[in-house]
């Protein structure tokens, strides 16, 4: 082998280690890529389920807010029947039926 040979054997296993390190980083890039790409899918699936919950939480609130309002309401219209009555109670005495 002549020197020119031998300097380019040199330079291609020089250049071969360097490009197996190169290869050894982005597999373990890669592999953090696939870890990272499989956590958002799961976080991505967990969302929307907490989604769902949150909705159906939501509607429940929203009933039990409510109940209030439409007990008030049903005494309001209760009391209205009896004044009413009343008044047609009251109306029909002085009449004398």
């Amino acid at each position: 082998m002549n020197e020119d040979q031998i300097t380019t054997l040199v330079e291609c296993e020089q250049r071969s280690k360097s490009n197996t390190k190169r290869i050894d980083r982005l597999e373990a890039n890669y592999d953090a890529l696939n870890k990272l790409t499989t956590c958002v899918e799961v976080m991505a699936t967990k969302l929307e389920t907490m989604d769902t919950s949150l909705k159906e939480v939501s509607a429940r609130i929203a009933q039990q807010e409510a109940k209030p309002g439409k007990r008030w309401d049903a005494v309001v219209e209760k009391v209205i029947f009896l004044v009413i009555g009343a008044v047609a109670a009251f109306l029909f005495a002085k009449i004398g039926l």
